[in-house]
């Protein structure tokens, strides 16, 4: 395999890793989703499989979006990740600062291979239903959690992520998680 030529095309990186994590992928779709992730009422926003088992070294989960348009909160990551579109579209907003300035607003179609520092606070603005994306970490280092613009320049308040989370584990075994933030 080129490796060197999966990089210069994206389709085909995310080829060479369908044909790896597809076998893993197919297992997990055939049962419940270990984690939805709700940022309103509405119902869950994404959808999580654990294609490998959690871990501080890194993780790959499949990521599948349910098309539903919450107002989601800006967050940061615990880990460096790669995130690779396999299918559908989303849309993310990313921040160059936690003061929530400097944003960049990119598009991910299928192959699109996106490589994010853990620090750097983003949010998806969009997705269509079923999109589905590999995401990649590696070992966790630092607090993960929430990003809320308060009045004024610089005014951005950070809530870490078990502050604002409160779980709940249904009769499927998937673990649901609503996010609460004050305010």
């Amino acid at each position: 395999m080129n490796y060197a030529a999966m990089t210069d095309n994206p389709n085909a990186m995310a080829a060479a890793l369908l044909d790896l994590w597809g076998p893993s992928i197919n297992l997990a779709k055939d049962r419940a989703p270990d984690l939805a992730i709700h940022h309103s009422d509405a119902g869950p926003n994404l959808l999580r499989w654990y294609l490998t088992p959690r871990n501080e070294g890194g993780c790959v989960y499949l990521h599948q979006f349910t098309g539903i348009e919450g107002q989601e909160v800006p967050h940061c990551h615990p880990a460096d990740s790669m995130s690779v579109c396999v299918f559908g579209h989303v849309v993310d907003e990313e921040f160059g600062t936690v003061e929530l300035t400097q944003n960049l607003i990119t598009s991910a179609k299928y192959g699109t291979v996106r490589f994010r520092q853990g620090r750097n606070p983003h949010r998806i603005v969009s997705a269509f239903a079923g999109s589905e994306t590999l995401f990649f970490t590696g070992p966790r280092h630092r607090e993960w959690g929430f990003y809320v613009k308060g009045e004024g320049r610089g005014m951005t308040k950070f809530y870490p992520w078990e502050d604002v989370t409160r779980n709940e584990k249904d009769e499927a075994g998937t673990m649901h998680s609503y996010l609460e933030i004050p305010g």
